[in-house]
């Protein structure tokens, strides 16, 4: 009877013993699949990203065990947002990816509320449309608002007129911005030191914008703004835009 019960407790002592290391093998496996290569994928990525112009993308952490790992990850792809934005080496002369890059900075931009980085990302989408106007594999894969250089560097203007001058300068109607109010506070003195937008930016943004006008057939309009950059640029003496526009 004795040499049963050793045997029973030696039994189950075995059998304990083995389902605690498959549970061990278990917590470990998830512990490396849920943690370890989550990062190591992660610290990768990040390693290489200026080397291949951040054009891998940012793995996601969703199922990591530390909500702070979520947290890196999304950061880190902000980031990497970023870091694409306005960088050849990521789009490398391809204009779908460009796009991407160009609407995932705006988002970022509304996601955070920053009102200067939405001029530039409308700025810059603005010209991108307008570049790619004769471009019908770029053309089917915009949105329709994202089709109207004209709309886009309209606003464009509008926000950099506001951030630089105040709403003022903003207001015209459907013009978008206040020529005579714009040049008037462009003139030495008139620009509060603490402005986030200088006159030259808005300055660059009319001639943009000119230039949309332009190649939409908006003749009167784009002599408008035209001369309104013209101005702008002589009264901060810009001197090397001038020499651009000319």
């Amino acid at each position: 009877q004795m040499m049963m019960v050793i045997i029973v407790f030696a039994v189950v002592t075995s059998l304990t013993f083995v389902a605690a290391m498959w549970q061990l093998v278990r917590v470990s496996r998830q512990f490396k699949s849920r943690f370890t290569v989550p990062v190591e994928a992660l610290i990768k990525v990040v390693s290489r990203g200026e080397a291949c112009g951040y054009s891998e993308d940012v793995p996601t952490l969703k199922f990591a065990v530390a909500r702070e790992l979520g947290v890196v990850s999304s950061n880190f792809q902000r980031l990497f947002v970023g870091l694409r934005f306005g960088n050849a080496r990521y789009h490398g002369g391809d204009k779908l990816k460009e796009l991407t890059a160009l609407r995932g900075a705006r988002e970022l931009m509304e996601e955070t509320g920053n009102k200067r980085g939405m001029g530039v990302c409308l700025s810059n989408l603005g010209n991108f449309s307008r570049a790619n106007a004769k471009n019908a594999k770029v053309r089917a894969q915009l949105m329709e608002e994202e089709r109207d250089a004209v709309a886009l560097l309209t606003r464009a203007v509008a926000n950099a007129s506001e951030l630089a001058f105040g709403p003022a300068a903003a207001a015209d109607g459907a013009s978008g911005f206040n020529a005579e109010a714009i040049v008037e506070c462009s003139k030495p003195g008139a620009v509060s030191a603490g402005a986030e937008v200088t006159a030259d930016t808005v300055g660059q943004r009319l001639f943009g914008l000119a230039l949309a006008q332009h190649d939409a057939g908006m003749a009167q309009q784009a002599l408008r703004s035209l001369d309104t950059a013209l101005r702008v640029h002589a009264a901060t003496g810009a001197w090397a835009s001038l020499a651009r526009m000319a």
